[in-house]
């Protein structure tokens, strides 16, 4: 049993394994009794890789119908504040589906992509009063959909210019691919105020350094990104907690569904 453990305990401690975790969480997990299954929206997919920290809280599933040959996504949201914020964009890329995404097209070879990400700034600040290295910290984190595998790095901002009711910022920046390679890589970011919300939702769509300009890599980001607004915002009574998204509810039902049939299983999207 001990010689079992210690295996274990290498296996969660090597690179790939780590990730974004702490020797200390990854010692502690195998030293305690197993906790419940997580819920949907927890920090880890069933997969055992690490969920992005992307700020959003989704009130139902995002859709994507398509309209004059692209596809147009949206999805609705919670705010800090109480507003459910319905935002839509356009791309020629299908909308991911499973735990690890929140709202995510993506390329069929992967390569290109986009995702939303949405903040709560300092008290009072709009997209156009804040700070360059707010977007950055927010963006390219560990924590972050940059992440998954180390921490972004050399990240560089080449524009920063208002766009339509928000700002549009370009960076340059190298992350780290799952055999950790380094791959140069190319975004826009639109950000924009939700109306009646102090908080700031972005969409950042990009592709690798190699085919933003040989393969019209940089024109499909910038199009898509300058595609992004906010489509209605309403009132909620919702809190902006993992309690208030539907896949929080989707995946207890399927629990409990599960338990009375026998045991507790993994269940939800």
């Amino acid at each position: 049993m001990r010689v079992l453990l210690l295996a274990s305990l290498a296996r969660a401690l090597s690179p790939r394994a780590c990730d974004r975790r702490t020797f200390g969480t990854s010692a502690a997990a195998l030293l305690v009794v197993p906790a419940a299954p997580a819920l949907a929206i927890s920090a880890t997919t069933m997969s055992g890789k690490t969920r992005p920290d992307t700020g959003v809280v989704l009130v139902d599933e995002p859709t994507q119908t398509s309209s004059r040959g692209s596809l147009a996504a949206s999805a609705e949201v919670v705010t800090a504040d109480k507003v459910a914020a319905k935002l839509a964009f356009d791309s020629p890329w299908p909308l991911q589906r499973g735990n690890y995404y929140d709202v995510e097209v993506k390329s069929k070879d992967g390569g290109d992509g986009a995702f939303l990400v949405v903040k709560t700034p300092p008290r009072g600040m709009s997209p156009a009063s804040l700070p360059k290295a707010w977007f950055a910290d927010n963006i390219f984190n560990i924590e972050g959909r940059y992440g998954a595998y180390g921490a972004p790095e050399n990240v560089a901002l080449v524009g920063d210019a208002p766009s339509g009711d928000g700002r549009l910022l370009e960076y340059r920046f190298t992350a780290l691919s799952p055999s950790n390679a380094q791959v140069l890589r190319k975004c826009f970011v639109k950000a924009v105020k939700v109306p009646g919300s102090a908080d700031v939702a972005m969409l950042v769509a990009g592709t690798t350094s190699a085919r933003w300009k040989k393969e019209n890599g940089e024109a499909t980001s910038r199009q898509v990104a300058e595609s992004f607004r906010v489509a209605s915002t309403t009132p909620t009574t919702l809190a902006k907690a993992e309690e208030s998204d539907y896949r929080f509810y989707k995946t207890k039902v399927t629990l409990s569904s599960s338990q009375s049939a026998g045991g507790a299983q993994y269940g939800g999207i």
